[in-house]
């Protein structure tokens, strides 16, 4: 009904850019939702592709958090991809258990291992099919908090080792 009106409003004015402007989202929007079910099913990829991505992968944590494997992280890289496929302009990817504040030495390198190979499959995968030439991958961090532990958090009540951070680094 919504789009009727747009349309008879765009027909008496002639030419009105927002209303154009309107449509062509509504009819996107519409596009990406028929298109989503179909995006979201992984059933049909090879087991070589899913490998590529660590998928199967669920290390100790049942698909989640720190020690999890490649599953969690490589099913969202290869969502990634297909949706870059069916035309979705813009994917973003989260690692939810990236800021770990305590037992860094471990937790740390554990989502070190979870991104790795979900990432590089991923960027392997966009190279074969040709989709670089129209992808722009950005890997970023939350806003600059060092690697490694620097010091004491609450050093008057504990000495478990803390991250700075550089909130003026974002």
């Amino acid at each position: 009904m919504l789009q009727t009106f747009n349309r008879e409003t765009l027909r008496l004015d002639g030419s009105n850019p927002d209303v154009e402007g309107v449509i062509e989202s509504y009819e996107l929007a519409f596009k990406m939702q028929k298109e989503m079910p179909q995006a979201m099913n992984i059933s049909h990829e090879s087991e070589a592709t899913k490998k590529l991505y660590g998928i199967g992968d669920v290390g100790s944590a049942h698909g989640r958090g720190q020690g999890a494997g490649t599953d969690y992280f490589g099913r969202k890289c290869l969502l990634a991809r297909r949706l870059v496929e069916a035309g979705v302009r813009f994917v973003e990817i989260s690692h939810r258990d990236w800021d770990p504040h305590f037992n860094l030495t471990t937790a740390l390198g554990a989502n070190c291992a979870s991104v790795e190979q979900p990432i590089a499959g991923l960027l392997t995968d966009l190279e074969q099919r040709g989709l670089p030439n129209d992808t722009m991958v950005v890997w970023g961090g939350e806003f600059g908090r060092t690697p490694h532990a620097q010091g004491l958090m609450g050093a008057t009540t504990t000495t478990t080792p803390s991250r700075c951070g550089w909130p003026e680094a974002a």
